[in-house]
């Protein structure tokens, strides 16, 4: 089957995806800045070369001194294992976390938009460079992205399986660096990948992980691949490798660990690898053997999934409709979106790149606020919100959402607390419509609707099963504003 961009984005927004950076598509390509010239657009790069300009006093001695030199394994050869790992520490501590830090200005301009659709909570990246954190930070907000060490033994917090997934899988922004980092300050801690005895070193540590039951390996691999334990998502998530290197041997015993059979069965579907390939055709034609959809310019790749995603997932905008929905019901919400757009209603559909932890005082604002200024409330009832309902201890009203995300009963999710809005708006004497459209195998006669959700709702349903449920939702509609022409003139 061909691959086809406008399916791959909407699985994103589903968050179906985790995404992957390599080194290779961190930094920007500018053929008219020497040193970003220097550097070719990989972050690695140019840690090795600020760490070569370190190591000699003159830096205008580097590039011939260490001409013959490429990565850092030739240059651990020269040196000391120590002198090369105090060398990397130093540009970390000075030129990092220094007084004048480099910047994100440096960092690729197509990765940072593909970050900030907010599409991809968790992301995994194989440098050890602060660059793929400070992007997500531009996003999510400094201190609110949670980071594992994979290779840190001692930086263990709460694991993605402590969090639950709900409808925007709102687990915490995670990011894990695949071969370690440093930690300024702590670098006694720190393992991560120089040379080729740090990847020895890496895989013991692996090893040992895999016996381990709370493990950040064993976590990552358990969100990717979900061994049940009470998630509602139990299909495997796929990777969006972006700039990786497939030619590195660590990498791909990495992927193999990490994915399992996923990696090596020709029945299982692959995810997308998005690289500069060179002359290696034999890596790529055994990706594409295993289902593995391959693009040649991550660059390229990045940039058009960036539009298509901000083509399919429209922005937040005022509107008379207001389309409330949980995220597994995606593809329902954008088609009924899209069929009122086409009859030139103005609708509001909530934006996943806003963030939905229900920490945004911002994102929590603009909810409301497009709520209390709706003529018609549409929420989508699935079997996913029946599913939801069931879970519940209590009724949605009685729920306080005013508190934490966290510490909402089990089974409450954030298209809830939008029902919440909606009735709070109705008892304060704001006259909308309700309008419930029920797909998949909800039943509005049921206990979980006539008892657990909020008395706006009613009993009155609109299935996507009648053959007239479209032309009775614009019915409906249609008197809704031909009532407010009346009320205005």
């Amino acid at each position: 089957m061909p691959f086809d961009i406008h399916s791959f984005a909407e699985s994103c927004i589903r968050g179906e995806y985790v995404l992957v950076v390599g080194s290779e598509c961190v930094l920007r390509k500018d053929e008219g800045d020497a040193q970003l010239k220097a550097f070719g657009g990989n972050s690695d790069r140019m840690l090795y070369k600020l760490t070569a300009a370190h190591l000699i006093d003159d830096e205008e001695d580097v590039n011939e001194k260490f001409r013959q030199y490429t990565d850092f394994e030739p240059l651990g050869r020269k040196l000391q294992s120590a002198s090369l790992h105090e060398a990397v520490e130093w540009v970390f501590k000075n030129r990092f976390f220094g007084n004048q830090p480099l910047t994100t200005d440096l960092a690729e301009p197509t990765l940072r938009d593909l970050i900030a659709t907010r599409c991809f909570r968790v992301v995994l990246t194989t440098t050890i460079d602060p660059y793929v954190l400070w992007l997500m930070e531009d996003v999510w907000g400094k201190g609110n992205v949670r980071v594992c060490n994979i290779c840190d033994t001692e930086s263990r917090g709460p694991s993605l399986g402590d969090y639950e997934y709900n409808e925007f899988h709102d687990v915490p922004p995670t990011l894990y660096y695949a071969f370690g980092t440093i930690h300024p300050g702590n670098t006694s801690q720190s393992l991560y990948h120089l040379t080729d005895d740090d990847a020895l070193r890496i895989i013991v540590e692996l090893y040992k992980q895999s016996h381990e039951e709370r493990s950040n390996m064993n976590e990552l691999t358990n969100y990717i691949t979900p061994m049940g334990r009470g998630t509602q998502r139990p299909e495997p998530r796929q990777l969006l490798c972006v700039g990786c290197d497939f030619d590195n041997w660590l990498f791909r015993f990495f992927m193999y660990v990490l994915c399992g059979e996923n990696m090596t069965s020709h029945e299982s579907e692959g995810g997308v690898v998005a690289m500069t390939w060179n002359e290696n055709t034999k890596l790529k034609d055994y990706l594409e053997k295993r289902k593995v959809h391959t693009e040649p310019d991550s660059r390229a790749f990045m940039c058009k999934l960036v539009d298509t995603i901000n083509d399919k997932y429209p922005l937040c905008q005022d509107g008379d409709i207001f389309i409330s929905y949980a995220h597994e019901d995606w593809v329902e919400a954008s088609q009924l979106y899209q069929l009122l757009k086409d009859k030139e209603y103005n609708v509001w559909i909530d934006d996943a790149r806003l963030g939905h932890d229900g920490k945004g005082t911002d994102f929590n604002n603009r909810i409301r606020n497009a709520i209390n200024q709706c003529n018609v409330f549409i929420p989508i009832l699935s079997d996913q919100t029946r599913h939801d309902l069931e879970t519940l201890s209590c009724k949605v009203a009685d729920i306080d959402f005013s508190k934490p995300q966290d510490q909402w009963p089990q089974g409450a999710h954030y298209y809830m607390k939008e029902w919440s809005y909606a009735q709070e708006c109705n008892d304060k004497g704001r006259s909308f419509v309700v309008i419930p459209f029920t797909i998949g195998g909800y039943n509005c006669n049921t206990d979980y609707h006539l008892k657990m959700l909020p008395v706006i709702f009613g009993a009155t349903q609109f299935s996507a099963n009648d053959r007239d449920c479209m032309s009775r939702i614009m019915k409906e509609i249609e008197g809704v504003h031909e009532r407010n022409n009346t009320r205005q003139q």
